[in-house]
């Protein structure tokens, strides 16, 4: 009688131990599988995109989301629409409202700074506030996967400015901003008004023909050089290289606005100044990499050194364009979803 209560005993603790280690292997096997819902260039502005508001893009995308039961959505950049008519007089209302839809979901959100979403220092900070983050570019780590967000719009200097280097433009846009920010707050209105002797509906005027000047000459900047060059500093480089070499997570996903390589779609070249140096930091890691970016409003990918280069298309593409991205033990799979 003693030896089968004690051979129930250890029979019981096999059965125990066997469940226990079939659900650590699951466990991990899970863990080893990641998916990412991708959207890209939202442009988000109604007198810009209405197709947004109107068709419900949002609500159709995180409904898709939920079926694929993706582990986080990426936004990769141009969520809004600065310098595109007056989309600028929107856009924190459009920031936070979208970012607040994504946050309420029940996956995380993570968001890439691109080069419509912030038009100087002030857009910048809220942008970075909203967002909850102290950086514009940080990383995070998913399941046995390290998720890296890189700043190629402002290089992770801050705010951009394309016309920087032109003294015109820079003087264009100086003023622009002044009297944008004088009419936003009364008092400094009315300090102003009385110092120059000036009615609003003039500073309103005064304020519009520069902006409409700023924005030419910047036009003209960009397609003079006829792509969008995006940068990343070398602080930003070098804070790369660390969160390369400090991981120990073997799988990597680089996540940017602008590609990693020279892009042209025949009708704009996309590239970073530093591309190359990037391209070797990515290359010498030793690590298994993917990079995704959007930006050129394209479906593109390729692959170079061993490391896959996704591009995704803008999701104001027609009725919608998103994507999925899957890591598991077949490979890296990219499904598009276009409509």
């Amino acid at each position: 009688m003693k030896k089968n209560i004690i051979f129930s005993a250890i029979f019981i603790l096999f059965i125990f131990s066997i469940f226990f280690i079939f659900l650590k292997i699951k466990k991990e096997e899970k863990n080893e599988q990641l998916k990412l819902a991708l959207i890209a260039d939202m442009h988000k502005c109604l007198p810009f995109s209405p197709e947004i508001e109107k068709d419900g893009l949002l609500n159709d995308f995180t409904t898709d989301v939920e079926t694929e039961k993706a582990d986080a959505i990426i936004n990769l950049g141009d969520l809004l629409s600065y310098r595109v008519g007056k989309c600028h007089e929107t856009a924190e209302i459009d920031l936070r409202q979208t970012v607040d839809y994504f946050s309420n979901k029940n996956f995380p959100f993570l968001n890439v700074l691109g080069d419509h979403d912030i038009d100087n220092s002030s857009s910048f900070d809220f942008w970075l506030r909203t967002n909850r983050l102290k950086s514009s570019y940080y990383s995070i780590e998913l399941k046995n996967f390290k998720i890296i967000i890189l700043d190629t719009a402002t290089g992770g200097e801050g705010t951009q400015n394309r016309c920087s280097e032109d003294e015109n433009c820079q003087e264009l846009k100086t003023q622009y901003e002044l009297y944008r920010d004088i009419l936003k707050d009364q008092e400094k209105f009315d300090n102003f008004s009385k110092k120059n002797n000036i009615s609003r509906e003039r500073l309103e005027w005064e304020k519009d023909r520069r902006k409409d000047s700023y924005f030419r000459e910047e036009k003209n900047i960009r397609n003079s050089r006829s792509f969008d060059r995006g940068k990343i500093s070398l602080l930003q480089l070098d804070w790369l290289r660390n969160e390369l070499e400090k991981t120990k997570k073997e799988k990597v996903i680089i996540i940017s606005h602008h590609p990693l390589f020279r892009l042209d779609t025949g009708e704009k070249i996309y590239e970073i100044d530093n591309a190359g140096e990037v391209q070797k930091i990515l290359k010498e890691s030793g690590k298994k990499i993917i990079a995704v970016s959007g930006d050129a409003h394209i479906w593109h990918e390729e692959e170079r050194d061993g490391i896959k280069y996704f591009v995704i298309n803008r999701l104001s593409n027609n009725q919608g364009s998103w994507a999925f991205l899957e890591w598991n033990k077949n490979g890296v799979h990219l499904e598009k979803i276009g409509h």
